[in-house]
C-alpha cells in the first residue's frame, strides 16, 4: 500500500513538471510500469482489497484516458514519437485522471489508515495481554485477553501477535471463504481475504497481569460468543478495549459448526456446516444447545475452583489473579 502511494504520488509530481524529450518520457513510463506491477502484484498477493480500490481505479482510468488520447491524437497531431507520447501522457485528461484518483487514495489511507489494526488503541488505561487455552469437557480453543501494565508490556518478548490462528494452508481463510459461501448464498473467493495473514494486533502474549489485580483487587471475567460463520479472532477488537478498562475477557470457538474454522486440542480441525438448510429454525436450535452446554461447561470449570483455573489454566500462578465469578458477564452474538 505504502510503496503504490508513493509511485503512484511521483507520478503525478513528474507528469506536472515541465521537463521535455526522452528523459521526462523513460521517467514517466518507468514510474507508469512500476504503479501497474505493483497494482498486480498486491492483488495477486494481498488480493483485491477495498481500501486500494480508489487507486487501482485511478490507475485504470489513466490507461484509458491514455488510450484515448492516443487514439485522438492519431487523427489531430503530428510529431515524433517521443513528443506525442509525452503529450498523451502529460495531457489535461490524463494528469487530472491521476491527480483526482490517487489524491482519493490518499485521503483515504490517511484517514483509516492501513488494512489492519495498526490505529486501534484501546481507550482504557491498561495496555493488554493474551494468553491461549482449551477447555477441557468440550475443547473449546479459547482467546484470553486481561489488563497489562505499561512496564511489563514494554518487558515482554513481542507486544504482537498475529490477528490470523490457523494460518498454515490457509486453513482458516479456505474456512472462511465457504462460511461466507453459505452466508452469502454465492461463491466466495479466498483470494479477497489473503491480506488477513499480515495482520498484527497489538498485545503481548504471556505478560505479567497489571499489579493492581494481584493479590487484592478481583477481576471480573467476560465470556463473548461468537455468530454463525465467526470465530474467535473476528471479536479480538472487542476484547483488546475491554480488557484495557480492567476485564479479563474470554472469547471461545464453538464447536457446532457454526464456526467458519476452528481446531481442537489435537489439532483436529472443526469445519462449518456448509450443508445445513440456510438459517433453519430447528438446526440453530440443535446448535444453540450445543453452544449453551459448551458455555455452562466453561463457566463450571471456572467456578468449580476459581484459584486453580486462574494459575494452571491460565498461568497467573505466581502472580495470584482472583476472578470475580459473583459478577460474571455473558455475552454474545
Amino acid at each position: 500500500e505504502r510503496l503504490l502511494h508513493v509511485a503512484s504520488s511521483t507520478l503525478i509530481l513528474n507528469q506536472f513538471v515541465l521537463i521535455n524529450g526522452e528523459q521526462a518520457l523513460s521517467i514517466d513510463l518507468i514510474i507508469l510500469t512500476a504503479c501497474i506491477s505493483i497494482t498486480i502484484l498486491q492483488n495477486v498477493y494481498d488480493g483485491p482489497r477495498m481500501v486500494m480500490l480508489v487507486n487501482t481505479l485511478g490507475l485504470t482510468a489513466t490507461i484509458v484516458a491514455s488510450a484515448l488520447q492516443v487514439a485522438y491524437s492519431m487523427w489531430n497531431k503530428g510529431g515524433d514519437d517521443v513528443e506525442l507520447t509525452l503529450w498523451i501522457l502529460r495531457s489535461p485528461l490524463v494528469k487530472h485522471f491521476n491527480l483526482l484518483f490517487t489524491g482519493l487514495s490518499l485521503l483515504l489511507f490517511l484517514h483509516y489508515g492501513e488494512g489492519d489494526f495498526s490505529r486501534f488503541k484501546p481507550n482504557g488505561p491498561f495496555q493488554v495481554g493474551y494468553k491461549e487455552y482449551f477447555t477441557r469437557k468440550h475443547g473449546c480453543a479459547v482467546s484470553v485477553f486481561y489488563p497489562v501494565d505499561q512496564l511489563d508490556f514494554e518487558r515482554a518478548p513481542a507486544q504482537s501477535i498475529d490477528w490470523l490462528p490457523y494460518q498454515k494452508d490457509d486453513a482458516l481463510i479456505r474456512g472462511l471463504t465457504r462460511a461466507r459461501a453459505w452466508l452469502q448464498r454465492r461463491k466466495n473467493y479466498k483470494e479477497v481475504f489473503h491480506h488477513w495473514r499480515n495482520i498484527k494486533l497489538g498485545v503481548a502474549r504471556e505478560a505479567k497481569v497489571s499489579k493492581e489485580f494481584r493479590d487484592s483487587r478481583k477481576i471480573i471475567p467476560i465470556i463473548l460468543s461468537h455468530g454463525t460463520t465467526g470465530n474467535r479472532c473476528m471479536y479480538c477488537t472487542h476484547g483488546m478495549e475491554l480488557a484495557s478498562h480492567g476485564y479479563l475477557v474470554l472469547i471461545l470457538d464453538h464447536n457446532d459448526g457454526s464456526n467458519c474454522y476452528t481446531e481442537g486440542p489435537d489439532g483436529t480441525p472443526v469445519l462449518f456446516d456448509d450443508k445445513a438448510p440456510y438459517f433453519d429454525r430447528e438446526d440453530m436450535n440443535k446448535k444453540m444447545m450445543v453452544r449453551s452446554d459448551e458455555i455452562e461447561a466453561m463457566v463450571s470449570e471456572m467456578k468449580m475452583d476459581p484459584a486453580a483455573f486462574s494459575a494452571k489454566t491460565l498461568g497467573f500462578e505466581v502472580q495470584r489473579l482472583t476472578i470475580d465469578m459473583d459478577k460474571l458477564i455473558v455475552a454474545g452474538q
